[in-house]
């Protein structure tokens, strides 16, 4: 079996076994077998059902089909998961064209299992195409790194901003976004005039810089031991060459 059928495998399950919403009693929604733990393919939900066809392209094999395998799979993930929420559309231009939408629950472990199906095939198949000289680790890695960053750095601090910028009624308020960013709750000062606490990004940035260098020296002095335990052992390595 080759590796790109074996991630192949493990999207199907993510469709075809695996609950495909999140669950808050995993083992009691499992006893009942009902939709909220049904897997992708047998939630009723036909949004999902397009989801079979990166896969379909996966099985031809081939470095540009798994490439295009992986960007579809994650694209039509991302965008049934934007467009479909739990109290319907995802957005309000969906509800003005269609009128009251379908909803889901969250992603569970299905999911999951799908996105990281589509993006190992993604990985492969840029392997294959020779990026990072063929390494389909380091390229899994980085690519990983980057949907865990996406996903759970810029995307929230995206939201955050937006909504800064717009008011309760939803509607885009530049000047409200200024009054919000620029609060002194935020780059406040006074504790250097020995008044109130400073600011929360002063206090991040503060708490960012003691974590970085510290763990830089740590790291630093963890690399000197291991360097000075090994020099005893060179000659020795030399002579029994």
């Amino acid at each position: 079996m080759r590796l790109h059928q074996a991630w192949l495998i493990v999207g199907a399950a993510g469709l075809l076994v695996l609950p495909w919403h999140g669950l808050e009693s995993p083992l009691a929604a499992i006893r009942t077998l009902d939709r909220s733990s049904a897997p992708a393919m047998f939630t009723g939900e036909l949004w999902l059902w397009p989801l079979l066809l990166p896969l379909l392209i996966g099985l031809a094999g081939g470095k540009r089909r798994l490439v295009a395998a992986g960007i579809a799979g994650l694209a039509l993930l991302a965008a049934q998961g934007l467009a479909i929420g739990l109290h319907g559309w995802g957005a309000a231009w969906l509800t003005a064209l269609f009128g009251p939408g379908p909803s889901q629950a969250a992603m569970g472990w299905g999911a999951v299992a799908y996105a990281l199906c589509a993006v190992m095939l993604l990985a492969i198949g840029l392997a294959r195409l020779g990026w990072c000289r063929g390494d389909v680790f380091v390229l899994g890695a980085l690519l990983l790194i980057l949907g865990l960053v996406v996903l759970f750095v810029a995307w929230p601090v995206g939201a955050i901003l937006r909504s800064a910028a717009q008011d309760n009624d939803g509607a885009w308020a530049l000047a409200l976004f200024g009054e919000k960013f620029f609060n002194p709750g935020i780059w406040g000062l006074d504790c250097i005039g020995g008044g109130k606490a400073c600011g929360v990004a002063w206090n991040t940035l503060a708490q960012a810089t003691v974590v970085g260098v510290l763990s830089t020296l740590l790291g630093l002095a963890f690399a000197l031991v291991a360097v000075r335990t090994s020099l005893p052992l060179r000659p020795l390595v030399r002579v029994l060459s």
